[in-house]
């Protein structure tokens, strides 16, 4: 199994690091250039993202991961067939205790009947046996409710601090993101590598707009298919699709800016590019929506924060910084309807970091930066009171820290 995935991850190696020399050695064949960026790419893909160690500690978990969950179950199966045993043990004693006592009565009330002077003792030894049962079946309770107890109860360990426990849910969505779907991930990763390959190099007789269509076309398929598999219950995978399908839309976008037309005469405006690519976060986070799905809603907002870093110099600065206070207060706003402290405090580093870059002159434009980082900054610290106050003490030195800096 190791070396099935090992070949196959060479094979990912190869094509990625053609794909990738081919697009970076744009004067004609295939020289020196092409050659030292294929053999870097190679080197990137096999010996560090796919290393093998890398695949076997993934199959490794995989196989650990199974194992636990059939353990989990056998262990849960035999507790409750327990469980059985002794609720239907309990419930013979007790049929048989009351048969007992119910042809101990029949005799007694015979001998009563017949010998009135022993009907004292007689009473009084009924109501010792029936004190007996009672007691026994107390104690049979009290038995089943500690072996619940003891079964169910989970040993009490040391609470970890808060800032454990914001990097482990942050490390364990990392390790989520690479370990699950793994083939559908490196399929998607195959996908968008051919649509930048198609959009660069291929099919010169299609001119701009023909590739730019066709791109979107190819974007929309895969977002198809992932509607398809979400039909027939696949939905990890259906996630994975819908995640590429966005990301090529973005790389059809991006490249009538930047790969398209001339250096000097791009083929489309600034203006127009900026509009479409806020078109395609708002369809991811909708989508992100419909499907509920966290990675897409976090992809999403992501990228429209990467947007306004294309468009810096190109776009007013003071519509850059409204765009971006505009996306934060939206993020803030669901994350606090849905209790989502990564997603709030990940918008709100992300913000800052625009705000950051946006260059001013003047007074008035430090002016701007500042009230526009402020007000993020007094929203996030609102939003993570009201959903876990005890976070404060980490996003409050953050929100400091960069108030400081625009100082």
């Amino acid at each position: 199994m190791f070396k099935l995935l090992n070949r196959f991850a060479w094979v990912i190696s190869l094509i990625a690091a053609f794909s990738f020399s081919l697009f970076v050695d744009r004067d004609g064949p295939f020289d020196d250039e092409g050659f030292i960026s294929f053999i870097i790419v190679l080197l990137i893909f096999k010996f560090i993202i796919l290393r093998k160690a890398y695949i076997e500690e993934r199959v490794t978990f995989f196989v650990n991961a199974i194992s636990n969950n059939k353990t989990i179950k056998s262990s849960l199966g035999t507790t409750r067939e327990s469980l059985n045993i002794l609720q239907k043990n309990e419930v013979d004693s007790l049929e048989k205790t009351n048969s007992y006592l119910s042809l101990q009565d029949d005799v007694n009330s015979l001998e009563t009947s017949k010998k009135p002077l022993a009907q004292d003792n007689t009473s009084k030894e009924n109501i010792y046996n029936t004190k007996k049962v009672e007691s026994k079946a107390s104690s049979i309770e009290i038995e089943e409710r500690e072996f619940l107890q003891t079964d169910i109860s989970e040993p009490s360990l040391s609470k970890p601090s808060l800032v454990e426990v914001f990097f482990e849910k942050t490390g364990e969505l990392i390790k989520n993101f690479f370990s699950e779907n793994i083939l559908a991930k490196i399929g998607g990763i195959l996908i968008f590598l051919c649509a930048l390959f198609f959009l660069r190099l291929g099919f010169e007789l299609v001119g701009n707009f023909g590739k730019i269509i066709i791109g979107m076309l190819v974007g929309f398929t895969v977002y198809g298919a992932g509607i398809f598999l979400d039909k027939k219950g696949l939905n990890d995978q259906a996630i994975v699709l819908l995640g590429i399908a966005i990301l090529i839309n973005f790389l059809v976008i991006l490249s009538g800016r930047y790969l398209l037309g001339d250096v000097n005469s791009p083929y489309m405006s600034s203006g127009i590019t900026f509009f479409f690519l806020i078109l395609n976060t708002i369809f991811a986070v909708v989508t992100s929506f419909i499907y509920s799905s966290r990675t897409l809603l976090l992809f999403g907002f992501l990228c429209s924060f990467i947007n306004p870093l294309f468009f810096i110099e190109d776009l007013q600065t003071y519509i850059i910084v409204g765009y971006s206070l505009i996306v934060s207060l939206g993020g803030l706003f669901l994350g606090f309807k849905k209790s989502d402290d990564i997603l709030s405090i990940g918008i709100f580093v992300l913000a800052n970091i625009i705000f950051l870059l946006v260059p001013f002159s003047g007074d008035i434009g430090w002016i701007v930066k500042l009230i526009s980082s402020a007000l993020v900054g007094v929203v996030t610290l609102f939003v993570i009171y009201k959903n876990n106050p005890k976070l404060l003490k980490f996003v409050f030195p953050i929100n400091y820290i960069v108030i400081i800096f625009m100082l």
